[in-house]
């Protein structure tokens, strides 16, 4: 198993869907934060084995509502180690 989805608690049948990025890049929401949460929402009723994964300063906000929603999510506001970043968008 995968260390990033062992350090997380995740299983290898666990579908993820990650994100990274700065809140404060987030202009007028051109981020789609909104639609994110409405996306994995949605896909998380139908795929209860799913994650999220934000990683970027700024989020917890929106982790809170992620978590208020239902939806299983984990939030880094710090990035990962160099080396393990193409491992997280793997």
């Amino acid at each position: 198993r995968c260390h990033l989805r062992a350090r997380f608690g995740l299983g290898n049948s666990t579908f993820c869907v990650g994100f990274s990025g700065k809140q404060t890049s987030n202009h007028t929401g051109r981020k789609g934060m909104d639609i994110f949460a409405s996306a994995a929402e949605r896909f998380s009723r139908i795929h209860p084995d799913s994650a999220f994964l934000v990683m970027g300063p700024g989020w917890a906000a929106v982790a809170d509502e992620f978590r208020r929603r239902g939806i299983r999510l984990i939030y880094m506001p710090f990035m990962l180690e160099q080396s393990d970043v193409s491992r997280f968008y793997r």
